[in-house]
């Protein structure tokens, strides 16, 4: 029986005892006064009979225990059947037996903060008999009997539910680190506010910097848009047909540069504030154009490398007639002839050109390169020579080699061609004089660096270096260096770049 019952029957009783004292009154006032008596204990029987049902009924664990000792003093079904024990096991125990060991020794503490009445709700581990754990939302009643303090608590076993909570944190927090590290911009823009709701980290880097705060304070219409027309056709293209997919634009960088990007999302309204939005992800296309414009430079090479290739092909028809016509005139024609001077000047144009005619035909591709293992130093040194006398007094040439260099497999004819073509170039660029700088080293390209130069691939590799002092390449020239037959000088001074 609960104890606020006993209570209850406690009260009665001594009410009974007292009126039954009473001398003065006559018999029928006893008589009224038993019967008033009647009715109140068969409403005390019904109240505890509710009070009862309540307790023991009751769908949820109810307890009620000892607050001084913590024992259990009643329990009802349902706790018996969530926990496992039986009720003569429950009454022996107290309710640091049904908590996890670890958290045990806070829980003294805990009762003693709680106040008489009402207690608010809290989620507690319990232990089960089988040693399982629960988890359980209370609610707790303080009363005092006599003095002495108990408390009625009622247990929700609420484990499913907050192992589904858990399971959603758990994928909105895997959901939002996806979000954070995804390699593509992923944004959220409110139409009718004109600014982000949310972005990630990478969209944050494609706008070249800007801290979250500052670029959800962003003006989109102003401030993001290389061209402001753009946002009204990406308005008109969504509501028109509510997505977009691969469209292209110009963005604001912080710090004023422009930056192209490709947009994919969709447009949507929000189901409790009605606003539009849209959300979508951003691609960084800035590496992508670098490599259709790399792609437009190879295409362009090799046209022209076509066209070298057959011309050069028509003209060492031409030069083989010249050759051989020369070869015959000389073998008709005595060493002290004036013709003979003249016809081995020919001969030698002849083969010049017909040097020449190889280096169209390896632009085209057309001519099989002369590849073998060989070592960078070694061409460097032969070249070295012809170099000091190409370039000059008033230039002055120093040379780097690496003792260590690795072999490589090149055409050593057309590595030292490169080399006298950048000493020519140096010479011209440096007319008061300066120095002409070779270097060789080992070198190990990364994923990084080749990700800029495809078609290189990670590896280790001979970098050959060549520099000058002279006056250099203006930026707006850079793109055209690897153009066949592109120069800057003027007519009648030779090619190459200054």
């Amino acid at each position: 029986m609960p104890l606020i019952v006993i209570f209850i029957f406690a009260l009665l009783a001594g009410a009974l005892l007292w009126l039954l004292r009473r001398k003065r009154s006559g018999d029928r006032e006893l008589v009224r006064l038993r019967q008033e008596l009647a009715v109140e204990l068969a409403r005390s029987r019904d109240a505890e009979s509710q009070q009862q049902l309540l307790f023991s009924a009751n769908p949820y664990p109810m307890w009620v225990y000892d607050c001084a000792t913590l024992r259990f003093v009643s329990v009802n079904d349902a706790a018996v059947r969530t926990y496992g024990f039986s009720r003569e096991e429950f009454l022996g125990m107290t309710i640091l037996d049904i908590r996890p060991p670890e958290k045990t020794p806070t829980l003294p503490d805990c009762v003693n903060q709680i106040h008489l009445g009402f207690n608010s709700a809290g989620i507690w581990r319990h232990r089960r008999k089988d040693g399982s754990l629960l988890f359980a939302e209370s609610r707790a009643f303080r009363f005092e009997q006599g003095g002495h303090p108990y408390e009625l608590v009622l247990a929700n076993n609420v484990t499913e539910r907050n192992l589904m909570e858990e399971a959603l944190r758990q994928s909105q927090a895997s959901l939002q680190s996806l979000v954070d590290r995804a390699p593509f911009g992923i944004c959220r823009t409110l139409l009718n506010e004109d600014r982000f709701e949310s972005l990630n980290p990478a969209m944050l880097k494609i706008l070249g910097g800007y801290s979250l705060d500052e670029a959800m304070g962003l003006k989109l219409s102003t401030g993001l848009y290389s061209d402001p027309k753009d946002r009204g056709r990406l308005i008109e293209v969504l509501r028109r047909s509510t997505r977009i997919h691969g469209h292209e634009l110009s963005l604001v960088r912080r710090d004023g540069s422009t930056v192209p990007v490709r947009i994919s999302g969709s447009l949507a309204r929000d189901a409790h504030t009605k606003a539009e939005y849209f959300a979508g992800y951003v691609e960084d296309m800035t590496q992508q154009s670098a490599l259709e414009q790399q792609v437009r430079q190879v295409q362009k090479l090799e046209a022209v490398g076509r066209l070298a290739g057959g011309v050069a092909h028509d003209f060492n028809n031409i030069l083989v007639v010249i050759k051989l016509s020369t070869e015959l005139m000389l073998a008709q024609t005595t060493p002290d002839n004036p013709l003979s001077k003249l016809l081995l000047q020919v001969s030698h144009a002849a083969d010049r050109a017909a040097a020449l005619t190889r280096q169209m035909l390896a632009l085209g591709r057309q001519q099989i390169m002369q590849v073998r293992v060989i070592n960078v130093n070694s061409v460097v040194s032969e070249t070295s020579d012809m170099l000091r006398r190409i370039i000059g007094e008033d230039i002055r040439l120093v040379t780097k080699l690496c003792d260590t260099l690795e072999n490589s497999r090149l055409d050593p004819g057309q590595v030292g061609q490169v080399i006298l073509n950048l000493a020519v170039n140096a010479r011209d660029a440096m007319p008061e004089g300066g120095i002409l700088h070779l270097e060789t080293c080992n070198v190990e390209l990364d994923n990084a660096y080749t990700q800029e130069h495809p078609p290189v691939q990670p590896g280790r590799y001979v970098m050959l270096a060549v520099s000058d002092t002279g006056t250099g390449i203006d930026k707006s020239i850079l793109p055209r260096i690897f153009d066949p037959f592109f120069t800057t000088k003027e007519v009648g001074k030779g090619t190459g770049l200054v």
